[in-house]
């Protein structure tokens, strides 16, 4: 499925040498019927997120995405849209794409349109670093910081690769991360936020105690799991007691997630609290409990 670059080195001819089989694999090839067969060259601006990826249920191969934020044919216009160049591969090829393929970064590759219109490429070769006027503009545009300032919560700013607004702010002694998304209303996040911060000693106690509610016994597996020793007890009180407030996430909606770590970085997990402010906390669980429901 991918061809090599011009200027071969053991690297490349390694990560393009097909894996046994590999053409007549049958995830490979149901995986390319959703895309047109007609191949195209096209040049990208690769986004700030890096590589995405997952593997596929009781499989060696990984469904990964490279994000693009503008691409064009060549010598044709320049489409300034998302988009995701795709490729189902083995870890040699993941890794291989993870270490030679930046973000904020033009690439040349040949590729399959999504057959249903999605704004997805199928790539058929490996990506080559490539080289376009416009294409080099976009790129440095998006490694500009951007920032601004609230008069009561003070500066956030972009990080590009979550796609979130951070600031910092004082949470009852103590400093913590307040977040939204980038496409999100900035000013109705910033009004929800300030209506958090308002109440956050009682937000505080409410999410705490809804965690210990729900986690509890399951915090205190990961203690067992996690030491040779007898663990000691772990009562609702030392549960609390190691719950470290890390960030608050708003939505414009008032939907929000607290994130918490382990104070004695015991745990294995993180600690995610959702809810909504109308409502109260509403689940808890570990970030892949709740990136799963």
């Amino acid at each position: 499925m991918f061809g090599l670059f011009k200027k071969k080195d053991k690297e490349t001819e390694a990560a393009a040498q097909p894996a046994p089989e590999r053409e007549e694999h049958p995830e490979l090839r149901e995986f390319a019927r959703q895309f047109d067969p007609e191949e195209l060259d096209i040049l990208a601006v690769t986004g700030p997120r890096g590589l995405a990826g997952g593997r596929l249920p009781d499989s060696a191969l990984w469904t990964a995405s490279i994000g693009v934020t503008a691409w064009m044919e060549e010598d044709g216009p320049v489409h300034r849209e998302a988009a995701d160049l795709v490729v189902l591969g083995d870890d040699r090829l993941l890794d291989y794409f993870r270490r030679r393929v930046p973000r904020n970064f033009i690439v040349k590759v040949r590729a399959r349109r999504d057959a249903s219109g999605a704004p997805r490429f199928l790539l058929v070769n490996l990506p080559e670093p490539a080289f376009d006027p416009e294409l080099k503009a976009i790129a440095e545009e998006q490694k500009t910081p951007v920032t601004f300032q609230s008069d009561d919560l003070g500066e956030f700013a972009l990080n590009r690769s979550l796609g979130l607004f951070q600031g910092e702010t004082d949470w009852l002694g103590e400093p913590v991360r307040l977040e939204f998304e980038q496409d999100e209303d900035r000013e109705a996040c910033l009004g929800r936020l300030r209506a958090l911060l308002a109440a956050r000693e009682d937000w505080d106690r409410r999410v705490r105690e809804f965690a210990a509610d729900r986690m509890l016994d399951q915090a205190a597996g990961w203690d067992a799991g996690e030491t040779e020793a007898e663990p000691l007890p772990l009562t609702r009180e030392s549960f609390l007691d190691r719950l470290t407030l890390d960030a608050v996430q708003m939505s414009a909606d008032g939907a929000f997630t607290f994130w918490f770590s382990d104070a004695v970085m015991l745990w294995p997990h993180s600690v995610r609290v959702t809810g909504r402010l109308d409502a109260g906390p509403e689940a808890a669980g570990t970030e892949e409990e709740l990136s799963e429901a």
